[in-house]
């Protein structure tokens, strides 16, 4: 069968000018930004948001997000590894981050800063995750270029190459594994979309949107487990990411009950 992607093999630097190297990770992370950016913009402007908090807010949300997902990365991926090479904890352009701490600092931004200037919680939080699922669409590309998070073996045509040095101990004798990031992809793109449906029809009970995308990507994450080969803490059987995205999927359900009862 003819692979796709025989004749390509996805390399991490975009650029390289000597001293300084610009990777292919660190441009998608930046694209990825901007996008919601502009979708942000464009949101705040028809449903008429104050864009004084809510760009104060995605300034706080990114930066500590960022350090969310990194410090997830580094406890819960390969603590291992940089408690040896601690330095390496701050190169985050060569890859390295993880969603679920993302979500989990970006969360308490938002609840910290709403309290604090006495804003509406869900309809900041609701704003958000709109771009933030577009955000995620784009980036998962980096780990295409990085060789990174990819999943089981397979002999399908979009099976992706991945270098001996990057593949997964007991795997080194296959070529060709399964590109999860374009799944998961995909998959993101198309719950921003539903989001967007969702917060441009401005009928739906506050939180609504939040909740679908915590609800969406939980799932997602959970089933794309079962493909994955990088490293985790692993409890039961039980990859922690799927034990995560089921902890998620309570929440959300719990807290749907008591926007249906209050709604009544």
């Amino acid at each position: 069968m003819v692979n796709f992607f025989h004749n390509y093999l996805p390399q991490p630097v975009l650029f390289d000018f000597g001293v300084i190297k610009i990777y292919y990770y660190g441009a998608i992370f930046v694209v990825a930004f901007l996008a919601g950016y502009f979708l942000l913009s464009l949101l705040a402007r028809r449903l008429k948001v104050d864009q004084y908090h809510l760009f104060n807010l995605l300034f706080y949300v990114f930066i500590f997000g960022l350090i969310g997902a990194r410090l997830y990365h580094v406890f819960f991926y390969n603590f291992a590894y940089f408690s040896s090479h601690w330095l390496e904890i701050f190169k985050v352009w060569e890859g390295g981050i993880a969603i679920q701490g993302a979500i989990i600092t970006a969360f308490l931004t938002i609840v910290i800063y709403c309290r604090r200037y006495k804003i509406n919680f869900l309809t900041y939080s609701d704003l958000l995750a709109v771009p933030f699922s577009l955000a995620q669409a784009i980036g998962r590309w980096g780990n295409y270029f990085n060789q990174e998070v990819y999943g089981k073996p397979t002999d399908q045509p979009w099976g992706i190459p991945i270098e001996p040095i990057n593949r997964v101990t007991s795997f080194e004798k296959f070529q060709y594994f399964h590109p999860t990031f374009f799944y998961e992809s995909v998959l993101d793109l198309l719950l921003f979309f539903i989001l967007l449906i969702l917060i441009l029809k401005n009928k739906t009970t506050k939180g609504t949107v939040t909740l679908t995308y915590l609800l969406g990507y939980a799932v997602i994450r959970f089933f794309m487990e079962f493909l994955r080969l990088d490293e985790t803490v692993v409890w039961r059987g039980m990859r922690w990411p799927q034990i995560f995205s089921l902890a998620i999927i309570m929440v959300v359900i719990i807290n749907w009950v008591g926007f249906r009862k209050k709604s009544k």
